[in-house]
């Protein structure tokens, strides 16, 4: 279907609401072209497999892996487009730090092919087998010439010698031009002479690929940089524990009156899980059901929004072994245990003087006092 203000497909990931806790688990993720690709790789029992929705992989989707993993395998189509998808996804990846791979598909083959014929031995094999995007892209120079003459050897080089010139890792690079000297016209007098001779002409080219890339290159990598060096928001363990509760409310795995008779839902502490926590109840109590699609819309254009496409497809709460009774307990208590550190910040700071009658802070600590249960004592 096409794009709506409710559905993005640069921001979504086929199957990842099924994929989401084997990513994490293994550590790794496997993306696929097609959703007949993902459904048959989750089916074969590879759970950690995703697809993009028609659309080239974006900031937007390495964004959202970045949360499960930093290991990535590129699984695509044999043919000449899956293959240059492929190399134009992985810049994406690896400006963001991750580890990426390339799976290379048997011709007129792709993974729906092989795990629909029941061969899943053979693509867990192929899994293990997988090549750095620069093995690839040499791998792929190499089909193309014929290698066994030297002519051949002579122009695939060239083409690799372009190639390499735009990896940034000097130590990448040194392990690759050891691997091509064998190619080299001068291998026969001398393997440093031909890796000296690889190097040289991988210096000359990267020096132009960086003049004539220079802003665009500066740009990409500092905010891949700054992307990186940005610091997450750290949950606390009551905002955790509040967001895995709505995921539960919200796929109908709890009983939802009771939960908010226990815990009401102007008294989560999270801005966007409070006001996802209100629009939940607040639907519950006019329809006695919670409906997904009409939920969007109430919280549509507020925090909450963001919250609630994270816990639709899996984000903010990927296993379910506490119960809907455990969280409550846990939101209370901790509420409870920091209500009890403030008041008691606060009330060293009103004997210091720094906090006097009047002050916003002084009325936060008489009103702290009034509800925390029993005599309170330092």
């Amino acid at each position: 279907s096409p794009e709506t203000p409710l559905f993005f497909k640069n921001k979504t990931l086929y199957g990842l609401n099924f994929a989401r806790c084997a990513i994490a688990a293994k550590d790794r993720v496997l993306v696929v072209e097609g959703y007949m690709d993902t459904i048959a790789a989750q089916d074969a029992g590879f759970e950690n497999t995703v697809a993009t929705m028609g659309t080239a992989l974006t900031e937007e989707h390495v964004n959202i892996i970045s949360r499960f993993t930093k290991n990535v395998i590129l699984s695509f189509d044999a043919d000449s487009a899956g293959m240059n998808a492929a190399l134009r996804s992985s810049p994406i990846f690896e400006r963001a730090g991750f580890n990426v791979r390339i799976l290379t598909m048997p011709k007129g083959e792709d993974p729906d092919s092989i795990l629909r014929g029941g061969d899943s031995a053979k693509f867990a094999a192929m899994l293990e087998k997988t090549l750095p995007v620069p093995d690839f892209r040499i791998k792929l120079i190499f089909s193309k010439y014929d290698i066994s003459s030297e002519e051949g050897k002579a122009t695939a080089l060239k083409e690799i010698i372009l190639a390499l010139a735009e990896i940034d890792s000097v130590v990448e690079r040194e392990r690759l031009i050891r691997h091509l000297a064998r190619f080299h016209p001068n291998f026969s007098t001398g393997t440093t002479l031909a890796e000296g001779h690889i190097r040289s002409e991988i210096a000359k080219h990267r020096s132009r690929f960086l003049k004539q890339n220079s802003s665009e290159y500066g740009r990409t990598k500092k905010e891949s940089e700054a992307a990186l060096a940005k610091p997450e928001k750290k949950l606390s363990l009551v905002e955790r524990s509040e967001r895995q509760l709505l995921g539960i409310i919200i796929f109908q795995q709890a009983d939802v009156s009771k939960v908010f008779d226990a815990l009401p839902a102007k008294e989560f502490i999270d801005e966007s899980s409070r006001l996802l926590a209100e629009a939940v109840n607040k639907q519950y109590a006019y329809e006695g059901k919670i409906d997904r699609e009409t939920l969007r819309g109430e919280v549509a254009g507020t925090s909450a929004e963001s919250l609630l496409n994270d816990i639709l497809i899996g984000l903010d709460y990927c296993d379910m072994k506490d119960t809907t009774q455990q969280l409550v307990e846990v939101i209370i208590q901790q509420r409870k245990l920091e209500k009890r550190h403030r008041l008691r910040s606060l009330a060293d700071s009103i004997a210091a003087g720094e906090i006097k009658h009047g002050d916003a802070e002084y009325e936060e600590w008489a009103q702290l006092v009034k509800e925390t249960s029993g005599p309170w004592r330092r």
